[in-house]
């Protein structure tokens, strides 16, 4: 790996979510997404904000705002401006759609944002069954044209599961037509999901073949090749690109850090710094050391460790076995 790459920041915002997908946490109990397991906190955007600068002074330079759902945050749009206008960095949101319609005008005019939907299925009961709501998924869709339309929306996740592994196709179709990336994962598990994860979990073999047989190149992720999955993303005959996040590919680890960790092998290794709803910067969200950070001067010293303890990981090409058991 590149010894001076830097991981990017991911900033969970909040751990609050109006939708309640399963395989995200299957109670409302410790939040949800990737601020799942981690009090909530009113954000204070005027302190994370000296926090981003921070991060760009010891050389992140990618942000990736997540959930929970970062627009139920009131002045997420300032931040998103902050990071526009006072900021070099690359940054991106993602979103579930679903609240996006009326910041469309202010979208436009972040030129550097990309913007990023979560869209598990193309039906409207199963998008429902997944969601765990009714009567979003018109306004979700809505939204996903409408942002299209104007040339924001750069990509859509599809979580790829037992439930709708039957769709890869008809979402690549999708996708096609409104000229949109896409983006496959198959599903993580947390010991809040375990016994969903069971279940659920499908493998992405079915899903890279049809995503082969419609590609005419396939090239490795710049960054993973020095920090988490090892990704492979593909250019359809149609022009968008297509990217597998496939877990058992194996992850990168640090035997310093991941050595004793009692889920090595993980799913996912070390692959982002993550910066929690309760100003804790966290290196693996099954890890449970989290370093303090609530403070700028805290924030950047545990920065500068985890950046170095990124730098020393190494790629195994095994899979968390332990998992089916």
């Amino acid at each position: 790996m590149d010894s001076e790459a830097k991981p990017y920041l991911t900033i969970a915002i909040t751990n609050s979510c109006n939708f309640r997908c399963g395989y995200c946490s299957p109670t409302e109990k410790g939040g949800f997404g990737e601020g799942f397991g981690t009090e909530n906190q009113k954000p204070d955007l005027e302190d994370l904000e000296e926090k981003v600068l921070i991060a760009e002074e010891e050389g992140i330079t990618k942000v990736r705002i997540t959930g929970g759902e970062p627009l139920v945050v009131k002045g997420i749009m300032d931040l998103l401006t902050f990071f526009e206008n006072k900021t070099s960095l690359e940054y991106a949101l993602a979103t579930n759609g679903s609240l996006v319609g009326k910041h469309i005008d202010a979208l436009s005019d972040l030129s550097r944002l990309d913007l990023r939907i979560s869209l598990d299925t193309l039906h409207e009961q199963k998008f429902n069954e997944i969601c765990g709501v009714e009567g979003q998924y018109k306004i979700v869709m809505d939204n996903i044209h409408a942002l299209t339309d104007v040339g924001i929306l750069k990509r859509v996740a599809m979580v790829v599961t037992s439930e709708n592994v039957d769709e890869v196709e008809s979402m690549i179709d999708f996708c096609e037509e409104l000229g949109i990336n896409l983006k496959l994962f198959d599903m993580y598990a947390t010991s809040a999901t375990l016994e969903l994860w069971k279940n659920m979990y499908s493998p992405l073999d079915k899903a890279r073949e049809i995503v082969e047989s419609r590609s005419t190149t396939a090239r490795q992720v710049t960054y993973t090749k020095n920090f988490g999955i090892p990704s492979l993303e593909y250019e359809t005959k149609a022009g968008i690109i297509v990217r597998i996040k496939d877990s058992t590919a194996g992850t990168k680890y640090s035997q310093e850090f991941c050595g004793d960790c009692n889920a090595l092998p993980c799913q996912e290794g070390l692959y982002t710094v993550l910066y929690s709803p309760n100003k804790k910067l966290i290196p693996c969200r099954l890890s449970p050391a989290h370093f303090e950070a609530e403070t700028p001067e805290q924030f950047r010293t545990s920065l500068k460790k985890l950046i170095n303890i990124f730098q020393q990981s190494h790629h195994e090409n095994r899979f968390w076995s332990g998992m089916y058991g």
